[in-house]
């Protein structure tokens, strides 16, 4: 993959600091810190567009005043000054290196010609004077340099889409179309972290005669990661419709907005649920019990046991006809013959060496299944559902969704349960609920599988970073941490 520019961080970093989180604090002594902090950016900002260049001079200037100095102390008749090869080129790290050792060379040299100044003779001491006043200016012409002022270049982004991000004015606009007779009233409109490709709020609705309600809105980013599939916002909105009214716990999508030019994206609004997150994509951020845990295998057995036909519908119109009326093996060579091809012509992603090598190894080692496929959630993990009193009140976020082999949702959760119950535990309470018989030795290529679209996402996201065209600060998460470990999987998995 691309190596992201020091540069693009610290824009990403500032712009956050500044344009987010600084018109949001309203404490004195928090604004303070953040100015500060935007000087702390400015200088790291201004050692990768101008320092290496005024450190590259500095040295060459001070490596000349150096030498004259130990050649004037050796020709005055003291050699006790030895001196030192330093290089003047490369990066900033090594010219700060030789930048200090140079100041503490130079200031060892002045102080024994100052000590030496009152021993010898008028042009001695005249160039003595000289020598001392220019290894000053050689300090102060470097401390004004850098202290030039510098702005961050600012984000080029694309022309910003139509229409405006969710407010409570635009969406009590949209929901009273759909309450036409009634005044009603939205509060408490917050957004909820989490998400690289999509955005979530949760609203409180007010009805005349009715109770508060609470509810979601699951929103597209203006450029969608990815545009197939449950990816796409209507697509989901069918998708998880279908799921719900096959009766399965899922929210219930209640209205679509599907290019509406109030708003610069597609949304639709849900049902919200009671109960928690119990973990993140990196690991449980509370106990999970064994009673939890059973619970999760009986949700997943009941999603696998809804007959394909059911969605055939939604993979009609926003997949392929031919998965549901095909076997496993054939519906995971259709998805992934889609992505070699997207990723083998002109495309908005970083390259990258192991996506290149991942489509290449899951399309030549698909597991040779005929059976029937079953919708598979795709990211059936313990990020993606909400729990209240040790049960599942909802499974969420379906963009990742197909058609497939239910042993892809069970690999993919297999080693957060392994942590806490006993793999046998957890297939025992799956094939009690009508799981159907799984074959664990296809469970490698399934995790291989099931990292490959979230790394192929990733990789877009950092096109954007990297070329300025998108201003999630966010994203060097991704970077750091998010692709990385999908790589993991993959490689890990893919022999």
């Amino acid at each position: 993959m691309h190596i992201q520019s020091n540069t693009r961080y610290l824009q990403m970093v500032h712009h956050g600091v500044m344009n987010i989180l600084g018109p949001n604090l309203q404490d004195d002594e928090l604004r303070a810190v953040a100015s500060i902090l935007e000087r702390a950016l400015k200088e790291l900002y201004k050692r990768e567009q101008r320092t290496v260049a005024i450190l590259e001079d500095s040295n060459a200037v001070g490596m000349r005043l150096t030498n004259d100095m130990r050649r004037l102390i050796e020709e005055l008749g003291d050699s006790e000054a030895p001196g030192d090869s330093l290089p003047v080129h490369g990066g900033f790290a090594d010219l700060r290196d030789v930048n200090n050792r140079l100041n503490t060379a130079m200031t060892r040299y002045m102080e024994h010609l100052s000590m030496l100044r009152g021993a010898v003779n008028e042009d001695a001491r005249e160039r003595i004077s000289k020598l001392l006043r220019a290894g000053a200016d050689w300090d102060y012409d470097y401390s004004v340099a850098q202290r030039e002022a510098i702005e961050f270049e600012a984000f080029e982004l694309d022309a910003p889409p139509a229409g405006e991000d969710i407010n409570i004015e635009n969406l009590t606009q949209f929901l009273s179309a759909h309450y036409p007779d009634e005044e009603i009233e939205i509060s408490d409109l917050q957004k909820i972290p989490g998400g690289m490709a999509k955005h979530t709020y949760r609203f409180n609705l007010h009805r005349r005669d009715h109770a508060p309600k609470g509810l979601i809105v699951r929103k597209s980013d203006a450029s969608p990661v990815i545009t197939r599939g449950a990816c796409l916002i209507d697509a989901e909105y069918k998708l998880l419709k279908a799921v719900h009214d096959a009766g399965f716990t899922a929210p219930e999508p209640l209205f679509l907005s599907h290019d509406n030019p109030a708003f610069n994206a597609d949304f639709f609004v849900m049902t919200r649920s009671e109960g928690v997150v119990p973990g993140n994509f990196f690991g449980p951020t509370m106990e999970l019990s064994e009673s939890l845990l059973k619970d999760v295998a009986a949700n997943m057995a009941k999603l696998h046991s809804i007959d394909i036909g059911v969605f055939a519908d939604y993979f009609r119109d926003h997949v392929s006809a031919d998965i549901v009326s095909g076997d496993i093996r054939n519906a995971y060579r259709i998805e992934l013959e889609y992505w070699k091809r997207e990723y083998a012509k002109e495309r908005p992603i970083n390259d990258s060496p192991v996506n290149a090598y991942t489509w290449d190894w899951l399309l030549e080692n698909i597991p040779d299944n005929r059976a029937r496929p079953v919708l598979v959630h795709g990211d059936f993990n313990i990020h993606n559902f909400l729990v209240a009193d040790d049960k599942i009140t909802a499974v969420l976020d379906w963009e990742l969704a197909i058609a497939g082999d239910p042993a892809q949702d069970l690999a993919y959760i297999k080693p957060n349960i392994d942590k806490h119950i006993d793999w046998r535990v957890f297939m025992q309470a799956y094939y009690d609920n009508g799981g159907r018989e799984i074959d664990e030795c296809t469970f490698g290529y399934y995790i291989a599988f099931a990292n490959a679209r979230p790394m192929a996402g990733s990789l877009h996201n950092l096109y954007l970073m990297d070329r300025g065209q998108s201003d999630d600060v966010r994203f060097p998460y991704i970077d750091t941490d998010f692709l990385p470990q999908f790589m993991d999987n993959i490689l890990k998995h893919s022999t």
